[in-house]
C-alpha cells in the first residue's frame, strides 16, 4: 500500500513540476525557439577565374550585388504603399537609390522568368535545370544564338562570378548557373528549400574576405515562396483569434477545393498575414547584407539590387501560388525593383513608369560601362537616363511572354490599359477601371494599337521559336498532362480535374476524349501514365478502355495485362511529323473507374537519365511538379 502510495505521489509531482514550468514560460512571454533544420552546403568550383587584374588595362568596376526575392509581390512592399510595415530594411535602402514602382516581370514562374531577366530576352525560356516531369520546351530548347548570359559578359569583363541559391533548379546542372564561376547550393534536409538566416552568412562571410574583388554576387532567396511557414517572431501579423487548423496545415491550405468553395475574409486576411510574416523575415537578412557593405567601406563601389521573378496568388482569382498557366496578372508580373550605387544612382528616386525586368541587365551594363559583344543583342532598355534626368518619367509599357501549345501568349501593360492576347484576345482598363472587366468590345481601336505596339516589339522571335521547335531534336524522355491536350472543355462521362481526367464509372457510354499534344518531330514510343486500381481491374481484366492514336485505322483495346509498374500502358511507337500527337480514349461498357494524368514521350535512341530523387521531392514540394 506504501508503495502505491509513494507512486502515486510521485506522479503527482511531476505533473505539478511539469506545469509549473508551463505556465512559467507563459507568463515571462518567452518564445520557444524552432528546432534548426538540418543543413547540407555544397561549394561548387564550375570555372576557372580567367581574368588577372594585373595583367593589361585594368579599370576597376562597381561591384555588383543581386537578391531575387523569389515570388515576392510588389504590393507587399512597405515603400510600394502597403498597409503593413513589413520592409523597413529594404526601404530605409531604397531612400538610398531609385525605386522603380511599376515595373513587371515577363513571366509568371521561375522557369520562365529567369532565363528572361538574366538574357534580356523576350524569347529566352532556357536556363534552369530540368527533369522528367518539366514540360519539354524548357528541357530541349536553348536560348537564340545572339543571346548572352549576364554572367558571361560579366565575366569577360573582369566581375568574379558567384551565385547562392536555394532554389532546387537553380543549380549546377542549370545552363545559367554554369556561367558562374562558384555555386553555393545549400538544402535543408527536412524543408524544400533553405532560410535567409542559413545563406546569408555564408555571403557574409565571403564578403568579409573579398572585399577587394571585382565580383558578381547573385542571391536566390527563397523565403516568400511558398510552402510557407511562418515561426515566432514573424507570425505577429496572425490574428491570434483565427482557427487555422480547420484549413491549414503548418501555414498551407489543406484543400484548396474546398478552401474556395467556402472561403472567408478571415481566410485570405489569414494567408496575406503568413506571407507577410516570410517577407518581414527575409527583409531582415537583406538589411544585414547592406550593413555588412557599409562596415566594410565597400556600399559606395558596389551596385545593389532587389528583385523578384514573379509574385504570388493568395487568393485572388480563388487561386494560389503561380503556375505557367497563370498569365498576365497585376499580383503575378508587378514585381520590385530597387538599385542602389552612390555616385550614379541619385538617392531618393521613385520612378512612376511603367519599366520590364528585362532593363535590369542593360541597366547593369550601362552602369558599369560594358558594351555588348558583335553579334548578341538585348530585348530590354537601359533604365539610366532615368538617373541621369535624360528620361522623362511617367509613360513606358510592359510585355509578358509565355510559350503555349499553339503559339505564344502575350500581353502588353501601359498606364491606360492591358491587353492580352491567350487564345483569345481581352482589353482592361487599368486607369479608370476595375482591371477585371474585358472591355475590348467597346475598344476595338485601342485593343489594335496595342497588337501593333506588341507586334513591333517583339518582331521575329515568335517564328524563330516555332522554327526552333520543328527541327528540334529532342534525346530525353518527357511528359505532357493530358488535361492541358483535350480539346473539349466538357464530357459525358468524364470529369476534367486540374492535375488528371477522371472517368466516371462503368455504363455511362462517355464521349470519346480527344486528346492532341503539340511535341517536337522525332519517333516515340508513347505511354500513358494513370492511376488503376488491380483490385478494381481485377474483373475486368480483358477491358479496361480502347485508343486509336495518330494514324491507326482501328480502336485498340487495352486491359490490365497492358500496365506496366501499377501506372504506365505502352499505346505504342509513333513517329510525329506535323509537331503534334493525336489520341483518341474511348471506354467499354464494362470499363470501370479510372484517372489518366499523362503521356510520357519517349524518343527514340534516349539517353538513360539521372533522376534526382531528393531534388524532385523538394520540386513536388514548392509545387513545381505532381
Amino acid at each position: 500500500m506504501k508503495k502505491k502510495v509513494i507512486i502515486s505521489f510521485l506522479l503527482l509531482a511531476l505533473v505539478g513540476f511539469w506545469y509549473l514550468k508551463k505556465t512559467s514560460v507563459v507568463s515571462q512571454n518567452k518564445v520557444k525557439q524552432p528546432k534548426k533544420q538540418s543543413l547540407v552546403v555544397n561549394k561548387v568550383k564550375l570555372k576557372d577565374y580567367p581574368f588577372n587584374p594585373n595583367i593589361g588595362n585594368y579599370s576597376r568596376k562597381p561591384s555588383i550585388i543581386f537578391i531575387l526575392l523569389d515570388a515576392a509581390r510588389a504590393d507587399h512592399f512597405s515603400c510600394y504603399g502597403y498597409k503593413r510595415d513589413i520592409t523597413p530594411n529594404i526601404d530605409a535602402i531604397a531612400k538610398k537609390g531609385a525605386v522603380f514602382l511599376n515595373n513587371f516581370s515577363q513571366g509568371t514562374h521561375t522557369m520562365q522568368c529567369i532565363p528572361k531577366i538574366m538574357t534580356s530576352r523576350y524569347y529566352s525560356e532556357k536556363g534552369l535545370a530540368t527533369y522528367p516531369d518539366t514540360r519539354w520546351r524548357f528541357r530541349f530548347v536553348t536560348n537564340p544564338e545572339d543571346s548572352i548570359y549576364l554572367p558571361e559578359i560579366l565575366e569577360q569583363n573582369g566581375y568574379l562570378n558567384l551565385a547562392f541559391s536555394t532554389h532546387p533548379w537553380v543549380n549546377e546542372d542549370s545552363d545559367f548557373v554554369k556561367k558562374f564561376h562558384w555555386l553555393y547550393e545549400f538544402k535543408a534536409n527536412d524543408k524544400p528549400y533553405a532560410e535567409a538566416d542559413q545563406v546569408v552568412p555564408s555571403a557574409l562571410s565571403w564578403l568579409e574576405k573579398n572585399k577587394e574583388k571585382q565580383f558578381f554576387l547573385y542571391l536566390h532567396l527563397m523565403d516568400t515562396h511558398s510552402p510557407h511557414e511562418v515561426l515566432p517572431p514573424y507570425d505577429k501579423y496572425i490574428n491570434k483569434n483565427y482557427n487555422a487548423r480547420l484549413k491549414f496545415k503548418r501555414g498551407n491550405v489543406i484543400d484548396e477545393d474546398k478552401f474556395f468553395s467556402k472561403v472567408t475574409k478571415g481566410d485570405i486576411e489569414h494567408l496575406n498575414a503568413i506571407y507577410d510574416g516570410d517577407l518581414n523575415f527575409v527583409d531582415h537578412y537583406v538589411g544585414l547584407l547592406y550593413k555588412k557593405l557599409e562596415r566594410l567601406g565597400i556600399n559606395n563601389s558596389t551596385l545593389f539590387i532587389v528583385t523578384s521573378d514573379h509574385g504570388d496568388l493568395l487568393g485572388e482569382h480563388n487561386k494560389l501560388r503561380h503556375q505557367v498557366e497563370d498569365f498576365a496578372m497585376e499580383e503575378l508580373n508587378h514585381v520590385p525593383l530597387v538599385m542602389v550605387l552612390p555616385g550614379k544612382i541619385p538617392p531618393g528616386l521613385r520612378i512612376d513608369s511603367i519599366t520590364e525586368s528585362i532593363d535590369i541587365m542593360p541597366t547593369i551594363m550601362n552602369l558599369t560601362e560594358i558594351t555588348l559583344p558583335e553579334g548578341k543583342k538585348v530585348d530590354g532598355e537601359s533604365l539610366s537616363g532615368f538617373f541621369s534626368g535624360k528620361k522623362k518619367d511617367g509613360e513606358g509599357e510592359a510585355l509578358m511572354v509565355a510559350a503555349r501549345d499553339w503559339g505564344f501568349a502575350r500581353a502588353i501593360r501601359t498606364k491606360d490599359f492591358k491587353f492580352v492576347i491567350d487564345g483569345n484576345r481581352y482589353l482592361y482598363d487599368m486607369k479608370n477601371g476595375s482591371g477585371q472587366t474585358n472591355i475590348i468590345n467597346s475598344n476595338i481601336a485601342a485593343a489594335q494599337e496595342l497588337e501593333k505596339k506588341i507586334n513591333r516589339k517583339l518582331g521575329n522571335g515568335e517564328n524563330e521559336w516555332k522554327s526552333f521547335i520543328r527541327n528540334l531534336n529532342p534525346n530525353l524522355s518527357f511528359t505532357e498532362k493530358i488535361v492541358k491536350g483535350i480539346k473539349t472543355a466538357s464530357l459525358s462521362g468524364w470529369k476534367i480535374k486540374k492535375e488528371h481526367v477522371k472517368y466516371l464509372s462503368k455504363g455511362t457510354d462517355a464521349q470519346p476524349l480527344d486528346i492532341r499534344i503539340q511535341v517536337p518531330n522525332d519517333t516515340y514510343k508513347v505511354y500513358l501514365d494513370g492511376k488503376f486500381s488491380k483490385k478494381k481491374f481485377f474483373n475486368f481484366k480483358n477491358s479496361l478502355f480502347k485508343i486509336r492514336a495518330e494514324n491507326d485505322k482501328n480502336y485498340k483495346i487495352y486491359n490490365y495485362d497492358n500496365i506496366v509498374n501499377k501506372k504506365l500502358i505502352l499505346i505504342g511507337e509513333y513517329k510525329i511529323s506535323d509537331g503534334f500527337f493525336d489520341m483518341s480514349i474511348d471506354d467499354l461498357k464494362e470499363s470501370p473507374k479510372f484517372k489518366l494524368k499523362n503521356l510520357i514521350f519517349n524518343p527514340a535512341g534516349a539517353i538513360k537519365e539521372h533522376e534526382d530523387k531528393e531534388r524532385t521531392e523538394k520540386l513536388k514540394a514548392l509545387g513545381y511538379i505532381n
